[in-house]
């Protein structure tokens, strides 16, 4: 019987609280990932920590090494300067075909702005 005080989470939220906390930067590139460790935290199988982690190894959030285990992904700096160089392509496009904000939406986005700048400050990493 399961106890209702401390649900099990599923897998979906196991995944979703390692990413928020590699983004918070409480797990850090190259970090190594227990799957025994995660199961007694989020009190559930090392299997649903497998299916979490392997949708994160997909997004390229995490990676299994054998015989070692999970870790964070630690990119190379030719790794992140092609992402970066991917965004900016992207962005830039769609700054092209994109029609021209209307003054709700362009409150809102200086106000998203004006909060990313305080986290920044602040070095809030969660809110950024």
């Amino acid at each position: 019987m399961q106890d209702r005080r401390n649900p099990s989470p599923p897998s979906a939220a196991i995944d979703t609280a390692i990413l928020e906390s590699i983004l918070a930067r409480r797990l850090r590139p190259g970090q190594r990932l227990g799957e025994g460790e995660l199961a007694s935290l989020f009190t559930v199988s090392r299997t649903l920590v497998r299916e979490a982690l392997m949708r994160l190894a997909s997004r390229h959030i995490v990676e299994v090494r054998p015989r070692r285990g999970w870790f964070v992904v630690e990119p190379s700096s030719a790794e992140a300067k092609r992402v970066f160089e991917a965004r900016r392509a992207v962005e830039a496009g769609l700054m092209r075909i994109m029609p021209a904000l209307e003054p709700a939406h362009l409150a809102l986005l200086q106000s998203h702005l004006s909060d990313e700048r305080a986290a920044i400050v602040a070095g809030d990493h969660p809110r950024l």
